[in-house]
């Protein structure tokens, strides 16, 4: 596994934990909340780690996949599941 393929897999498990809190619940990403501006930091966070193309896919989908648990008040539907498998998929391909 890459540097790069770990940090999504690390993120992702924090997304996990971020949505399942009544914070997240409440405040989403909004500037007011614990978890303002989640997703332009981990863009920003994987731009300084130098990923590669295929890796930074795999971050703008986990800023997709935030997005919708924003939309989505942290529950899954179609659309979180979507952007979660391709998040997945850059995690688990072998380099």
């Amino acid at each position: 596994m890459t540097p790069g393929q770990k940090f999504l897999k690390a993120k992702l498990a924090e997304l996990d934990q971020i949505r399942e809190t009544p914070s997240f619940r409440e405040y989403k990403f909004s500037a007011t909340g614990p978890y303002a501006g989640w997703p332009d930091k981990l863009k920003a966070e994987a731009q300084k780690k130098g990923l590669g193309m295929w890796e930074m896919g795999g971050v703008n989908f986990l800023a997709l996949l935030a997005s919708n648990y924003a939309s989505s008040g942290g529950v899954d539907d179609a659309s979180t599941e979507q952007a979660r498998s391709h998040v997945q998929e850059v995690i688990d391909t072998p380099q």
